[in-house]
């Protein structure tokens, strides 16, 4: 049974009247993220891109925009995968230690 309520359903804040970012901007956005988490400073990422510092800064600038969940994203994707690789790098330290111990015996 469908209602007929003149109500609205709930919406985040955030996300009224906004459209998807799809196609070439999704991807240039996603491109804008990747150099910023990469450590490139704006002036860098604006070289790169071809996009203008302030439109850099004004993507940065809201807390809820693509670029910054993407960046988000990314440095966690990075920190999880140095933190599985952490354990082997600590096991080959140890070992060129032991190894170099026991040359120096």
């Amino acid at each position: 049974m469908a209602s007929n309520s003149n109500f609205q359903p709930m919406v985040e804040p955030n996300q009224r009247n906004t459209p998807k970012t799809g196609g070439k901007v999704r991807t240039r956005h996603r491109q804008v993220a990747m150099l910023l988490a990469s450590g490139l400073s704006v002036q860098e990422v604006e070289r790169q891109t071809r996009m203008s510092a302030s439109r850099i800064y004004h993507l940065l600038a809201d807390q809820n925009s693509f670029v910054n969940k993407e960046i988000e994203r990314i440095q966690n994707e990075t920190l999880a995968a140095n933190a599985r690789l952490l354990p082997n790098l600590r096991l080959k330290a140890s070992r060129l230690l032991e190894k170099k111990d026991g040359e120096s015996r």
